[in-house]
């Protein structure tokens, strides 16, 4: 999947679908707003190394943990609102073992994605359905990253070869998503989410290091990288936080 490409797709469908909210008794102010989520990130690092030399579909899956916050601005709409936001938030370290072990032959490794995070400017548009309740859909562009690392031990009869390689990734990202909204208060909203998430692929060169044995030819070898998630988001959203300390 060409991640710029989905990324300018999600970014061209927001743009036209704010160009065809109606505009009628628009409010003459905007309102500011905070909101803090937490929730799970159902993840994936897809990496090239892992699908040639662990025999598998070249993922590693696990269900993470996501916290993180926004700040932005709601302009009201005849029919609800329509939320441009900065958000930031973190996740868990996502890691996986695989190999082989044989007294003849084994080939061992360990990946990880950890200290992932992503900065995204989104918009949302909420539609009322009643007093309480309302839907939303948007997404959001901007930049990710994590830290890569790769460690792998083969050993060949009386040869053993260690495989390295690392990066702190930072890339383009995006997000698309939808959710439900319970409104506590004129103030305070309650909402969960469904997001999926992605960054752009990153490729990181892989070094070779003689544990015992010749000194091993120069390989190249790289591996092609990338994360992405299936994220359920529960947020609290706090409107003109600050009121109550105006004068």
């Amino acid at each position: 999947m060409d991640v710029c490409r989905v990324g300018a797709v999600v970014c061209a469908v927001t743009s036209a679908v704010i160009a065809c909210v109606p505009h009628q008794g628009v409010a003459a102010d905007p309102s500011f707003y905070v909101s803090g989520m937490i929730g799970s990130s159902f993840a994936t690092l897809a990496d090239s190394y892992h699908e040639t030399y662990a025999g598998s579909d070249g993922s590693i899956n696990g269900s993470l943990f996501t916290a993180g916050g926004a700040a932005g601005y709601a302009f009201q709409r005849e029919n609800g609102r329509l939320r441009l936001e900065v958000e930031g938030r973190g996740r868990d370290d996502l890691t996986a073992r695989a190999g082989i072990v044989d007294p003849g032959f084994s080939n061992t490794a360990t990946w990880s994605a950890s200290n992932g995070w992503s900065v995204l400017a989104n918009a949302w548009r909420d539609i009322t359905l009643t007093d309480k309740l309302a839907l939303y859909a948007g997404g959001g562009i901007g930049g990710g990253g994590y830290d890569y690392n790769l460690a792998n031990r083969l050993t060949a009869g009386p040869f053993t070869e260690s495989f390295t390689a690392s990066a702190s990734v930072a890339t383009f990202a995006w997000q698309a998503g939808t959710g439900v909204i319970y409104r506590l208060s004129d103030r305070v909203e309650f909402d969960v989410s469904y997001r999926f998430y992605a960054t752009e692929q990153a490729d990181t060169a892989i070094s070779i290091t003689p544990v015992s044995g010749p000194p091993p030819v120069p390989s190249g070898l790289t591996a092609q990288h990338g994360f992405s998630a299936s994220e359920m988001l529960f947020a609290l959203r706090v409107y003109e936080p600050f009121r109550g300390l105006r004068r």
